[in-house]
């Protein structure tokens, strides 16, 4: 570091060490610094993401930070989803579904974006569109655990609990954990 101070990804390279060991403020401060040495530093935007999800109270701050690099990166998908997932934490989930659907556009065959976009249509309470979203996601990519306990959820809530019990019974999970993710599924709806 004392070589070469202004290298922006020996900052983000710190701050993950830092992180790795929950020393969150100076991971947040080596992150802050790679964005400000290197404005267009995905991984220093994605490190204070991961700070900001621990400590919600920093989303505020990250933000406007967020939605101005993802002008500038607009032809990014990764970057798109990554400000998309920003502001739906804020709660701005209109603005965030329109980042995915930009992101989607670039790579329509990108499992994860529609994954991204089925979850934050589920936010919404949107369950019919984040049910399609999930499944496209699950047909680009059979192996996702994360979209398929999406998708189950989304089922669960639209109240077709026999389709999202088989839905969780298609994961390496046995019928019980399934069950205890339906029951779940309950508690998240009260």
């Amino acid at each position: 570091m004392k070589l070469s101070p202004q290298d922006a990804a020996l900052h983000v390279e710190l701050g993950r060490a830092y992180e790795n060991y929950s020393i969150d403020d100076l991971a947040l401060e080596q992150f802050t610094r790679a964005m400000n040495l290197d404005p267009d530093s995905l991984d220093a935007l994605q490190g204070l993401t991961r700070l900001a999800r621990r400590h919600p109270e920093q989303l505020v701050d990250l933000a406007p930070v967020a939605r101005a690099f993802a002008e500038h990166h607009s032809g990014d998908a990764a970057t798109l989803s990554t400000v998309g997932s920003v502001l739906d934490d804020t709660g701005d989930l209109a603005a965030a579904e329109k980042l995915y659907r930009a992101a989607l556009e670039l790579e329509p065959r990108a499992a994860w974006l529609h994954n991204n976009l089925g979850f934050n249509l589920l936010l919404q309470g949107r369950l019919a569109d984040a049910a399609a979203a999930l499944r496209r996601s699950l047909d680009l990519n059979r192996a996702s655990t994360i979209a398929r306990n999406n998708l189950g959820v989304a089922l669960a809530r639209q109240g077709d609990r026999q389709a999202a019990l088989r839905v969780f019974e298609e994961t390496d999970s046995d019928r019980a954990a399934a069950h205890r993710s339906e029951e779940h599924t309950s508690e998240l709806q009260s």
